[in-house]
């Protein structure tokens, strides 16, 4: 049993196995969960660009597992690059929970400069894994430890990104008398999306 000592239900945004995978191992340091992998469409490209960009298909996804589901909380993890400067170009995990009251945590992974001969492409829309293949002229990345395996020869893994994102997001429900009536809430967290996005972040 997690830290209260109970039964959830947690659904994924995803159908993916490393994100499925993630959460299971994750969501026991709250509750001990039933894990339910949901299809749902972010809405937004297959390789989000801006920080902007990719919590708002994080949000999409967790929303959209916790829609019809009946479950007590709902996952989302999406994969993002964020230019933050000229030559400087970062992938970052984002990871949004929302619980069935309409509480929302926000977490995200260690980010990693890509290398910049990748940049344009990524910028333009391409996914990191598909630019990583091809380049590397290797197979299976994306299925296996993703780029950063790849890239930390092993020593961390994309499960590994999503598993830290995921920890950070939790912290609020973990900690519910320190964050109380402070928690962000799905609007307020629009909110903080538009913003980010009319500043083309």
């Amino acid at each position: 049993m997690g830290l209260e000592g109970r039964e959830c239900r947690v659904a994924v945004g995803s159908t993916n196995p490393v994100k499925v995978g993630a959460v299971a191992r994750v969501f026991r340091l709250l509750c001990s969960p039933t894990v339910i992998p949901v299809a749902v469409e972010p809405g937004v490209p297959p390789q989000p660009v801006g920080l902007g960009e990719t919590l708002r298909g994080a949000l999409n996804r967790a929303v959209g597992a916790l829609r019809g589901s009946g479950a007590d909380y709902g996952v989302g993890m999406e994969a993002g690059v964020v230019r933050l400067g000229e030559g400087l170009v970062l992938d970052v995990q984002a990871c949004v929970v929302v619980d069935s009251s309409g509480r929302v945590g926000v977490g995200l992974s260690p980010w990693f400069q890509v290398p910049g001969g990748w940049a344009g492409r990524l910028l333009e829309g391409v996914e990191l894994g598909v630019v990583a293949e091809e380049v590397l002229r290797r197979v299976g990345i994306r299925s296996g430890l993703g780029v950063i395996g790849y890239l930390t020869r092993g020593f961390m893994t994309r499960l590994e990104l999503g598993e830290d994102a995921l920890l950070m997001a939790l912290v609020p429900f973990m900690n519910p008398r320190l964050y109380g009536d402070s928690m962000l809430t799905v609007d307020a967290l629009l909110g903080v999306i538009e913003g980010l996005e009319a500043e083309g972040k």
